[in-house]
């Protein structure tokens, strides 16, 4: 929400500005920078950009799992910082040549180390940079700066409860697994419950398979149709309300014109990795041989 991160911002300038009596505006321009860029790395197509050039593969879910998403931004947006830390230990007066040819060399050696998008490479490449700097820089050190890291203290927190709704889905679908879908729904809606920022579609998804597995057709049907409203642009919800729709016979849920249409809408979109076309070819190809849709062009 940019009126959230507005209001977070005013509060960080109005503290930094009582505390530390800043008459510069300048302070007070790169505080709000640093705080409304995280608006700009939150965008669907810049994580998908940074997961899929970490990954060197095309994602084939609309949204990336956070165990895809996290070492990819860590190893993206921690290099600038790793760059900034030796840059300041090569240019910070009185070092020795020895420090400052050291800090160069660790500097194009992070570089090389991100470009591997290993992070058996990058992540002890990356601790031993910022290891060297802060030896470097130790008597420069000011525990005042600490004040820094406080916006950084709710995405922290972000960063806790996307983690917590995503250990709950995953415990829901290991229970559905095994067949206890009543117990799996439970954990589901604790995960609703949970503050986190992305994952709704998903669990409505799976909380909506575990009802139609146990014949409650209309909560089922609730389920899909609310990931289908959270879902970003036509995908896997509408894929799979139209299976949904398509497989009920005899009931008010069977409705193949609307089936037609989300597979439709689906198609339209050209997208979503070769998992989610290979899925819609196939409920087009079974809609065609019970005469409910044309063939596929």
């Amino acid at each position: 929400s940019p009126l959230l991160v507005a209001v977070f911002a005013a509060a960080v300038c109005a503290a930094v500005g009582s505390y530390c009596r800043l008459r510069r505006p300048w302070p007070y321009v790169v505080l709000v920078g640093v705080i409304f860029s995280h608006l700009l790395l939150d965008f669907h197509g810049v994580r998908v950009g940074v997961v899929e050039w970490y990954s060197g593969q095309t994602l084939d879910d609309q949204v990336p799992s956070h165990a895809a998403a996290l070492p990819a931004e860590l190893c993206v947006y921690g290099a600038p910082l790793v760059w900034t830390l030796l840059v300041r230990a090569a240019l910070w007066p009185s070092v020795s040549q020895g420090s400052r040819m050291a800090s160069w060399i660790l500097a194009v050696l992070s570089t090389v180390a991100a470009l591997t998008r290993l992070i058996a490479v990058w992540a002890p490449v990356y601790t031993l940079c910022v290891l060297h700097a802060m030896i470097v820089l130790r008597r420069h050190l000011n525990l005042r700066r600490l004040w820094n890291v406080v916006p950084l203290l709710p995405l922290l927190a972000l960063g806790f409860t996307a983690w917590l709704a995503g250990h709950r889905l995953h415990q829901g679908i290991l229970l559905a697994g095994r067949g206890l879908d009543q117990e799996a729904i439970r954990v589901y809606q604790s995960a609703l419950h949970v503050p986190a920022r992305s994952g709704r579609v998903s669990i409505y998804m799976w909380m909506g398979m575990s009802y139609e597995k146990l014949g409650e057709l209309s909560a089922a049907a609730e389920a899909y149709e609310k990931a289908v409203s959270l879902s970003q642009y036509p995908g896997w919800p509408e894929t799979v309300l139209a299976r949904f729709y398509a497989r009920h016979e005899g009931t008010p849920f069977y409705r193949p014109q609307q089936a037609r249409r989300l597979l439709q809408s689906v198609q339209e979109t050209g997208g979503g990795g070769k998992d989610l076309r290979a899925a819609v070819s196939r409920q087009w190809e079974d809609l065609r041989r019970r005469g409910l849709a044309p063939g596929i062009e």
